[in-house]
């Protein structure tokens, strides 16, 4: 489905659903119900198959129609074992009632009011987030309620604050929302588990499937993206039918924490590798710190910019200034009195602290507790920005190259964007033609919020190699600045956008056979250039890819990296790099690549690649 087409289906949807909601909801239950129907046909395909075979058998008339009974078998297979799906529970440090009594009280009063099934488990992981999750033991059955906490939520948020945000997610629960999420989730796992297993084991029956797959998913998910915003409009209803104002308030406070203070204190946490040689050990702790300060500067006028944003054509979350104004919030942007009044009721120093009220004498221990996790999370990232940024300094004292783009980025390392631009405008000077320092510069300007970076990324749209990476920073410019139209037109342009390498998860389920190969000159030269200027490669493999009929389908390459400490999702982590990587080689003609992230699948897959040679950058010894 083509990103224009699929841009289409999410807006015609959306019409419907603000003019006819009876007719949308029906749509939405007739997507589902096509995928349900599909299934149940080759289900009932491949019980006719066998069961002609075992006619043919007893007649002893079997002849060639053995092959028949073969695919039946495979394809009945197949469908089955994609049942055999589950929704796997969240990961993170179990919260007890006994820890936390009054939290759990609290729970129990919002789900009793809301009328919500009991909550199995609380989950507090590290990140700015909060859900409710269902989890299954056997395809749609066996479902699990958890709640997930991020704990900088607890170590921030003031109690009213964060009952608000719990009432909004268990209200989700109440109103069924994630019984649709589930059923959406449960059919993409079990076409992608039926495709899986058919191309594991080279049935001919792989290609009709994989084709329906590849028309119906995409299609299933345009069409509940529209409901999937009049869901957080009704989480958010639920949420002020319960704790009142204080549902409003997060949103705000929210929009302070995450954009201006969060985002200030990992600024500063990025700079300390340098001083230190392992990551503090109060990483919560200094959030709290933060909150508890109060202060509000430059909230406002981040404030004012996301009130001026709107949301994505194809985002799950509605605008912040659409989801206040729901609330019975108007705020316009350019009303800065009425921003302020905003920011001083809502985003100001908190009455009390979230964790120490519902956690009680727990908090503290807790708190240790997942500041040691992190701090073990960490500790790689950190030794790897350590070496970088020792290096950096090392090569200012020692002033080991003339090159400008070299000493700019040992600034930029050390000292952050700001101090790199004055080396960066000169280079631009002496070289306004080059790609390499038109991006550089533009980078660099649009992260110190110069308006002229826009111009020189855009300038670089046309060049494959540096599309998306301008297209990502113009992005996060105009997000940042408040421009709305500019930020979803750039926005689009960027979904239309292919990023030059497949995506990691073909790679990872494909059954191609592989087989080792040499890297070529042009493969060695691109992977160290790469490991000089894309921080994080581990290392790398290459090898001959040949599909199940034994048709050679050209060369490989994976190059696994280390991600960074707050990168967000894996296939955000995965398109970022790969842009990087684009703008510093393409591997030669005929080299397809992807990127791959440390752990987890990854991790399987090079277990199950045993015959494959890792290629390793030189790497200096870490102080």
């Amino acid at each position: 489905m083509k990103p224009d087409e699929y841009k289409g289906w999410v807006e015609r949807y959306g019409r419907l659903a603000l003019e006819d909601s009876v007719a949308y909801e029906r749509s939405v239950s007739l997507w589902l119900a096509v995928g349900t129907l599909f299934y149940v046909c080759c289900l009932t395909a491949s019980l006719v198959l066998l069961c002609l075979t075992a006619l043919a058998i007893r007649a002893g008339t079997i002849g060639s129609l053995w092959r028949l009974g073969l695919i039946g078998g495979v394809l009945f297979y197949a469908l089955v074992r994609s049942l055999l799906v589950r929704l796997e529970p969240p990961v993170g440090r179990i919260l007890t009632m006994k820890e936390a009594p009054r939290l759990f009280e609290e729970l129990d009063r919002v789900r009793e009011r809301i009328n919500c099934p009991r909550v199995h488990s609380v989950v507090l992981v590290t990140g700015v987030t909060a859900f409710a999750a269902i989890s299954t033991r056997f395809g749609p059955f066996g479902r699990r309620l958890h709640v997930g906490i991020g704990v900088p939520l607890l170590a921030m948020m003031p109690t009213d604050q964060f009952l608000a945000v719990q009432a909004h997610e268990l209200g989700h629960h109440a109103r069924r929302h994630t019984v649709m999420g589930t059923k959406t989730a449960i059919a993409f796992q079990i076409w992608q588990e039926t495709v899986r297993s058919l191309s594991k084991i080279r049935s001919v029956t792989v290609t009709p499937i994989a084709s329906f797959a590849r028309w119906y998913l995409p299609r299933l998910d345009a069409v509940t993206v529209a409901v999937r915003k009049r869901h957080e409009f009704e989480a958010d209803a639920t949420a002020k039918e319960l704790k009142g104002e204080a549902a409003a308030g997060a949103l705000v406070r929210l929009t302070a924490d995450e954009d201006v203070r969060l985002k200030r204190y990992f600024s500063e946490l990025r700079s300390m590798p340098r001083q230190l040689p392992t990551p503090p050990s109060d990483y919560f702790e200094r959030m709290q710190q933060i909150a508890q300060g109060g202060s509000t500067e430059g909230v406002a006028d981040q404030l004012t910019k996301e009130l001026r944003l709107r949301s994505e054509f194809d985002s799950s979350h509605p605008s912040l200034s659409e989801r206040l104004r729901a609330l019975g919030v108007s705020c316009e942007p350019d009303d800065g009195v009425a921003v302020e009044n905003l920011v001083e009721k809502f985003a100001g120093p908190p009455d009390s602290i979230a964790g120490e009220d519902l956690l009680g004498d727990s908090w503290p221990s807790i708190r240790s507790e997942l500041d040691e996790f992190w701090r073990e999370q960490a500790s790689d990232w950190w030794a790897e920005e350590r070496r970088t940024q020792k290096e950096a300094e090392a090569a200012l004292a020692e002033k080991a190259s003339n090159d400008p783009l070299d000493i700019a980025r040992a600034l930029w390392e050390v000292s952050g964007p700001e101090a790199a631009w004055d080396e960066l405008s000169q280079a631009l000077k002496a070289n306004p033609s080059d790609p390499e320092t038109r991006f550089a510069t533009g980078s660099c300007a649009v992260q110190t919020g110069r308006s002229e970076g826009v111009e020189l990324l855009r300038s670089l749209l046309n060049d494959p190699h540096y599309r998306v990476g301008a297209l990502r920073l113009l992005y996060e410019y105009f997000r940042q600045a408040g421009m709305a139209d500019d930020a979803n037109e750039t926005y689009e342009a960027l979904m239309a956008t292919e990023v030059p390498s497949e995506p990691a998860a073909q790679i990872l389920t494909q059954k191609d056979s592989l087989s080792p190969r040499e890297l070529s000159d042009d493969e060695r030269e691109g992977l160290a250039r790469v490991a000089a200027k894309v921080p994080g490669l581990l290392r790398a493999y290459a090898f001959d890819r040949r599909s199940p009929g034994g048709t050679g389908i050209g060369s490989g390459l994976a190059l696994v990296f280390k991600p960074p400490l707050f990168v967000p999702h894996e296939s955000d982590f995965c398109n970022e790099t790969a842009s990087k990587v684009s703008q510093v080689t393409s591997f030669g003609k005929g080299v397809t690549w992807w990127i791959l992230m440390e752990g987890g699948a990854t991790a399987k897959w090079v277990k199950r690649k045993k015959e494959l040679t890792p290629w390793t950058p030189d790497k200096a010894p870490t102080e």
